[in-house]
């Protein structure tokens, strides 16, 4: 099945667009999942994340900058945790990957060859050749970034080129024309921060599965995303993290820490349930 058809059918059988997002920052993880060493500190953490929201999203978005810093082992924890992730969900994996050529193929081999992920975060400013060696597989998507969620979007994606258009809107151009060359789904992250001026870049590529960050901690508007979605007939995820994962920082005991966990997930469910329904 193709990646759009697929992230539709999940949303209409669970009523959800939500993607939890797995920054297992060390200094944050509570004390209820210390383990011999760090790694394993992470990979309790994370599992019982997904245990206690897995009712309430159909993705999981692990950032490989977490996993990764735990050195040796890290990338081993992070195939343990996304082997966790139950196959009625989607796995994203946030590496935001920007390179050319061969380089670009060993990503690929090492995300989709070698993991469970359905998609990939990638930074496509280094062009076509950065993008397509993700390009074979129609069951899997790429992620685009387009409008990024953060405020330093404003040194890139916001500057207007000789056109008079933002560079995002070129950037979304770009990314729909390789969509159209391409096995694997391109689709684009762009940030709820961003709500208010990312409506040409959704016009500049209106066939978009989008992965949409900044609701939650980052504190982009669920309101004004949805005014802006109500025309964009592609799929979505609409992501969140911190405001989920750490929901239950203050508490010294597991059962009650799943119980807050968990409901964050069906808050935030809640909360995005006006978008949900533009795509049952």
């Amino acid at each position: 099945m193709k990646f759009p058809e697929r992230l539709q059918q999940l949303i209409i059988e669970n009523k959800s667009v939500l993607c939890v997002g797995l920054d297992p920052d060390l200094a944050k993880i509570p004390q209820l999942f210390k383990g011999a060493n760090e790694a394993e500190t992470v990979a309790n953490f994370c599992k019982a994340v997904i245990e206690a929201t897995k009712q309430s999203c159909i993705a999981y978005k692990p950032n490989l900058a977490f996993f990764e810093a735990l050195g040796d082992e890290g990338l081993a924890i992070y195939h343990s945790v996304i082997r966790a992730v139950p196959n009625t969900h989607l796995v994203i994996s946030d590496a935001k990957r920007g390179d050319i050529g061969n380089t670009a193929a060993h990503y690929e081999k090492a995300i989709f060859g070698h993991s469970k992920a359905d998609a990939i975060t990638v930074n496509p400013l280094m062009g076509f050749d950065s993008v397509a060696p993700y390009g074979q597989h129609e069951d899997k998507a790429v992620f685009g970034l387009a409008y990024t969620s953060n405020k330093g979007a404003e040194d890139f994606f916001s500057q207007i080129m000789a056109d008079g258009k933002n560079f995002s809107i070129h950037v979304a151009q770009k990314l729909a024309q390789l969509n159209n060359e391409l096995s694997t789904h391109i689709g684009m992250v762009v940030g709820a921060t961003q709500a208010q001026v990312i409506k040409p870049v959704l016009e500049a590529h209106p066939t978009a599965c989008l992965l949409i960050p900044g609701i939650g901690a980052q504190g982009g508007s669920v309101q004004e995303l949805a005014k802006v979605l109500k025309f964009h007939k592609a799929p979505v995820l609409i992501n969140s993290s911190r405001a989920i994962i750490y929901a239950a920082n203050n508490v010294s005991n597991m059962p009650e820490w799943k119980e807050i966990t968990c409901k964050a997930a069906q808050n935030m469910n809640a909360d995005l349930i006006e978008i949900t329904q533009y795509y049952v």
